[in-house]
């Protein structure tokens, strides 16, 4: 599913690797753009565990008996291996909550140059220990389209957010949301793992830590393998408090932040067409989902995913029908799959 604050929507440029031997059973991918690798080619899974789950506080901040849904935020989606390491790790702890059943992650992640299908299996040959998420991951893969891609995974009580575009077309869209939805969710625990600064200086400016800042709530945790000052600074003058532990295996030092005092959003909203106030894109104020009653009248495409989405959410729903089938109307019409309605412009109501 892709964002509708989109300024194109067009097909964008893969990751441009070079899969190198290492005398290990499976080549490990380099980025020829950037000029660095993706995953350590000795323990990547370890060094990223050690980097942004203990960095963050991870699991242990899962545990927390006040909070059951948590959003974690990653600069740098690359091969996958941290999101394939978060869900996992998450699922297994919140086995232990008596709460499991109202657990659930968020896990939102940008990326420039994603990997094709094809890269990506390539890639997580070196886990084998994740191949059940990773077999459920490449079934949902999503088209390297410029955009928001969202997919679920409910076994592992887990969404992932998949923004393909560069960084800074994704924090202001994010931040969009954020101005025009007051009840969004803040971001729990960040992992910044772009490439090295002075290989890739778009992921760690001051105006992305400024933005960042903004998207997390007081106490945000965040973790990256990078000391330099091009990172410290940026996150200081955001306000972050910072802190230097122990890097993995031969790295000196990592680094590791807290938001002591967050940013208020100063990002207007735009790209809206709209003659009232409280769009549909809004969210309501929060409710209990268990005592609402909500009906849903018409079972076409959008009446069917309207009801499943909100019944996910623990709404009581019931679906209408006048048909004896659903999709029995206007959304049984094959061609409407393939000549939707189409605007000249950019508007909301071809968004919606």
């Amino acid at each position: 599913m892709s964002s509708g604050f989109l300024l194109q929507f067009e097909t964008i440029k893969p990751a441009d690797l070079e899969w190198r031997d290492y005398g290990l059973e499976h080549r490990v991918p380099f980025s020829r753009e950037f000029d660095d690798i993706y995953f350590n080619p000795v323990d990547g899974l370890a060094e990223s565990e050690y980097v942004f789950l203990e960095g963050n506080h991870l699991p242990a901040d899962w545990e927390s008996p006040n909070q059951s849904k948590f959003c974690v935020a990653e600069l740098g989606f690359g091969s996958g291996l941290n999101f394939l390491m978060t869900a996992t790790k998450w699922q297994e702890t919140i086995q232990h909550r008596e709460d499991k059943k109202d657990c659930h992650l968020n896990f939102i992640s940008i990326e420039k140059r994603p990997f094709t299908r094809e890269d990506f299996l390539s890639a997580c040959k070196h886990w084998p220990q994740f191949n059940e998420l990773a077999e459920y991951f490449c079934e949902r893969y999503p088209s390297l389209t410029y955009g928001r891609h969202q997919i679920e995974f409910p076994q592992w009580q887990t969404t992932l957010t998949l923004f393909l575009m560069p960084v800074e077309d994704a924090l202001a869209d994010w931040l969009n949301d954020h101005q025009r939805q007051a009840n969004r969710q803040k971001v729990d625990h960040w992992f910044f793992d772009g490439f090295a600064p002075a290989k890739n200086e778009s992921m760690w400016g001051e105006q992305l830590c400024r933005q960042v800042a903004k998207l997390s709530k007081p106490e945000t945790r965040l973790a990256t393998f990078s000391v330099a000052g091009a990172v410290k600074t940026p996150l200081k003058l955001a306000g972050f408090e910072l802190s230097k532990k122990k890097g993995f295996g031969r790295k000196r030092e990592m680094l590791t932040a807290r938001l002591s005092a967050p940013l208020e959003s100063e990002t207007k909203a735009k790209f809206i067409n709209l003659k009232y106030e409280s769009p549909w894109l809004a969210q309501a104020p929060a409710l209990n989902q268990k005592q609402l009653k909500i009906a849903v009248i018409g079972a076409g495409f959008a009446g069917c995913t309207s009801a499943y989405r909100l019944a996910a959410k623990g709404f009581n729903v019931t679906l209408f029908e006048q048909g004896k089938d659903i999709a029995s109307g206007a959304s049984g019409a094959a061609a409407g799959i393939y000549h939707p309605q189409l605007t000249a412009d950019m508007n909301v109501n071809s968004q919606f």
